[in-house]
């Protein structure tokens, strides 16, 4: 695009932004975008737009407006302008809060949840993090209707009846601070999307990771459920021929006597309650009794 056009292009968008600047202003007074509109000189590609003599005045005594807090309280209050109500962003424990009851609270989700893995524990920190964020809203709230009826203290003075009063009270608040308790509720419906996404994500990591578990314990109980049938099979058959039962000649990690130890207990308790007992398990703790003797 030449020179020519864009200087062109620039002087129709300030026709009409002017054109809107002048049906939008109203009983001689004008808002920032008509001011803006009003005074916007197009630009060209070789000249940059000289401020006028009035206008560099005006920018100057808008920036004595705009160089912060000078009080130390003031400048305080404006380094914390960031925490706001605390809901979002880094910061999850305010200055006010009180560290030891946040590790209790967060303590007490982490019991709850009882992590296993690394990817678990950082879901459960994010959770409580979130919860410990949600319990602070509804104190948010209720600390915006108290600072109201501070800052309007003569709200329906007239009205005698003191329910009707608050009523009215608390449906005027609602409309004069009606952006700060939608930002309110904003952040809520936020926050609890997050921990319901947190949730479910933790409860299928926890339900994967406990289903992989008990496969992999049955996996150990099928193979000694066979190890056992196998040893059956060849202690049968070697009673059969006449041959003694060597468990370590067939590849077996128990001994004979551990074999016989087994089926004496199995065929007492098969007489009292014609139940089976756990082949490995009673040679592991006939295993530790040998050994603590």
């Amino acid at each position: 695009m030449s020179n020519r056009a864009i200087r062109r292009a620039a002087e129709r968008k300030a026709a009409n932004l002017a054109a809107q600047a002048r049906t939008a202003s109203v009983g001689g007074e004008t808002s920032d975008f008509i001011a803006a509109a009003l005074d916007f000189i197009p630009p060209t590609a070789t000249e940059p737009r000289a401020l006028s003599d009035a206008r560099l005045a005006a920018n100057r005594a808008n920036a004595q407006h705009s160089t912060g807090p000078r009080t130390q309280t003031g400048q305080a209050k404006s380094s914390m302008n960031a925490l706001k109500t605390g809901l979002t962003g880094q910061t999850v424990l305010l200055p006010t809060e009180d560290a030891i009851v946040y590790q209790a609270f967060v303590e007490s989700i982490f019991d709850h949840w009882a992590p296993a893995t690394d990817q678990e524990n950082r879901l459960v920190q994010l959770i409580a993090d979130t919860e410990w964020r949600i319990h602070r809203i509804a104190p948010l709230e209720a600390g915006i209707f108290a600072v109201a009826r501070l800052e309007q203290p003569d709200l329906f003075c007239a009205e005698t009846d003191t329910r009707k009063r608050d009523a009215l009270v608390n449906a005027k608040i609602q409309l004069l601070y009606e952006k700060q308790l939608k930002n309110l509720a904003l952040q809520e419906r936020r926050l609890r999307n997050h921990h319901k996404t947190d949730t479910a994500q933790l409860e299928q990591l926890q339900q994967d990771r406990i289903e992989k578990q008990r496969s992999a314990e049955q996996a150990i109980v099928d193979e000694h459920t066979a190890a056992f049938n196998r040893a059956v099979k060849i202690a049968n058959n070697c009673l059969k021929f006449g041959t003694a039962f060597e468990p370590a000649a067939f590849g077996f990690e128990f001994s004979f006597d551990e074999y016989s130890h087994y089926w004496d207990l199995q065929n007492a308790q098969y007489k009292l309650t014609e139940e089976f007992l756990d082949f490995h398990q009673v040679i592991a703790s006939h295993r530790a009794t040998q050994n603590a003797a």
